[in-house]
């Protein structure tokens, strides 16, 4: 019965969304007062609790469920009316997420509020997400305009996630005679044939979706001359596999051919890389700023020390950035109230900050909190804040968004070139799917 009654109510419902307008909801950001722990005893006592359903991020070395259990046994504290239902999807990848997502819709489970990274955008055009007013509170978010789609924001970007980095084992790149790290891709290149040499695997990286992230990495070569690169894509008077991306991408190529990657690389997943990479399997770990919480814990077990540079481009200092764990609330949700409150407090309260330090993200809040930075956070500050920051990522963000499910596609793309393709058989299959998705009605 469950299984015919599906696809009707998934059509009801994205016909609901696409033909009703959705009011903005406006965050209404407050401070409790001291004595906010007795006032919630005896607000819990005078209200029936509401059931919010929240979409979690997956589970992994940061986002722990002890840590979502802390997070929201504080939130609630903080509003006893309010109680949270954590849903977590069923596996790791922002296109993943997304189709995670929709099924819920033909279930009729779609949570009340969830944290949807790169799909968040693709959720807004399709009418399930609620825009947020722009208030004041909204504002002290830097850049959040960039995150518009046709004048609306969909989701609180207020994390800042670096992703074009290369985490190195010092010791390493020492015996190898590296006494200058790499700042243009052909220095790079220089960099890992000295690895290699010196019998060093010289880059630890997977298949599973991990190959997307070198064409992140590697595009900050174009969107930081062109930051409208990705919505030119789509207008058609640019393609990937032209120009610098492709110049770009073919060192990816090169790496793969002269066998810089870590043995078995096509078969590891992302969740053995962060121990390949502690057990000194590789010298260099291209990865998001994500891996300074991990590489923090595990310090004191280590027996090098981990240092850290920005991914090299065809010209010189451009490091390429994300916003990431946006919040957005559902449109179907019957309690979108309570679950902006939610959104506010994950993106301009105290949980702002909680989710930040666990995941070694950067406020993006004119006036940040303190995040207590140590070792490579604070190295990282010091080089962002000469470099040239992009804002742009694989699937684009806000009006720059290309297609849906291009981030799946980047992922395919880099496996390609990881099972002998070119780089320019690879990026053809991006310019191939984004003309398909084009023309489809």
């Amino acid at each position: 019965m469950k299984k015919l009654f599906a696809p009707i109510l998934m059509l009801v419902l994205l016909v609901f969304v696409a033909c009703a307008p959705v009011a903005p909801v406006a965050p209404n950001v407050s401070t409790p007062a001291p004595a906010a722990a007795t006032a919630a005893a005896s607000t819990e006592a005078a209200c029936e609790p509401v059931k919010i359903v929240y979409g979690a991020q997956p589970l992994g070395a940061n986002y722990t469920q002890a840590f979502y259990d802390t997070l929201y046994a504080d939130f609630e504290a903080e509003n006893p009316c309010i109680k949270i239902e954590q849903l977590l999807p069923a596996s790791a990848g922002f296109d993943s997420i997304l189709a995670y997502f929709k099924s819920l819709i033909a279930a009729g489970e779609f949570p009340d509020s969830l944290t949807c990274g790169a799909d968040c955008g693709a959720l807004g055009r399709a009418g399930l997400l609620v825009p947020f007013e722009i208030t004041d509170a909204v504002k002290q978010i830097k850049g959040y305009e960039q995150s518009m789609q046709g004048g609306l924001l969909y989701t609180l970007p207020s994390q800042f996630q670096p992703v074009g980095l290369v985490f190195y084992n010092k010791n390493q790149y020492a015996q190898a005679g590296i006494t200058e790290l790499p700042k243009t891709l052909d220095e790079m290149d220089a960099v890992l044939a000295k690895l290699k040499a010196a019998g060093f695997a010289p880059i630890v990286t997977s298949g599973d979706w991990v190959p997307s992230i070198f064409l992140d990495m590697l595009s900050a070569t174009v969107i930081g001359k062109n930051p409208h690169f990705l919505s030119d894509i789509k207008a058609g008077k640019v393609k990937y596999a032209e120009g610098d991306l492709l110049k770009a991408f073919q060192h990816y190529e090169t790496w793969v051919k002269n066998g810089y990657l870590i043995d078995g690389a096509a078969g590891l997943t992302y969740d053995q890389l962060e121990p390949a990479f502690f057990a000194e399997r590789g010298a260099s770990y291209p990865m998001g700023i994500w891996f300074t919480a991990s590489a923090e814990k595990e310090k004191a077990n280590l027996k090098f020390e981990v240092g850290v540079y920005l991914l090299p481009s065809l010209e010189g200092n451009y490091v390429y950035g994300a916003r990431t764990a946006p919040c957005g609330v559902s449109s179907l949700s019957e309690h979108r109230k309570e679950a902006v409150t939610f959104c506010e407090y994950l993106s301009l309260g105290k949980g702002h900050a909680a989710i930040a330090k666990a995941d070694g993200m950067f406020s993006n809040l004119q006036n940040p909190p303190d995040l207590g930075f140590s070792g490579l956070q604070l190295d990282l500050e010091k080089q962002l804040a000469t470099a040239t920051i992009t804002w742009q990522f694989s699937a684009g963000l806000g009006d720059e968004a290309v297609v849906s499910g291009i981030g799946a596609v980047l992922g395919e793309a880099g496996q390609a070139v990881l099972q002998g393709k070119s780089a320019l058989e690879a990026l053809t299959m991006l310019d191939d799917y984004v003309a398909a998705k084009l023309q489809t009605p």
